[in-house]
């Protein structure tokens, strides 16, 4: 079955091929997943990125410095974040009507 003084792979380069696969796989999954993390121009990703969010055009509309400082602000409140968001839905909805509306005035 085989050649005479030919020597089959052993039981221990078999376990280092496997290893050295999983060992690849991790980097490129590292590399992969930074790739995929990594922001645009405006920074990392933050939580609203990537969702269709109503607020997005107006939030990327300022600049970075304040962005933060209204982040700041919201978080200091301590308001109940659901009553503001309804509240901001409900803006956004009148702000829809108004530019729908024919004629636009």
């Amino acid at each position: 079955m085989s050649e005479p003084g030919v020597k089959k792979p052993g039981r221990g380069l078999r376990i280092a091929l496997i290893a050295s696969l999983a060992v690849n796989l991790l980097v490129i999954g590292a590399v992969a997943g930074a790739v995929m993390r990594k922001g645009g121009s405006d920074g990392p990703r933050g939580q609203m990125q990537g969702q269709s969010s109503y607020g997005m055009p107006y939030i990327r509309a300022l600049s970075k410095e304040d962005r933060r400082k209204i982040g700041a602000d919201i978080r200091a409140s301590g308001q109940d974040r659901k009553a503001q968001r309804a509240a901001r839905r409900a803006l956004y909805s009148e702000v829809l009507a108004a530019l729908r509306a024919d004629p636009f005035e």
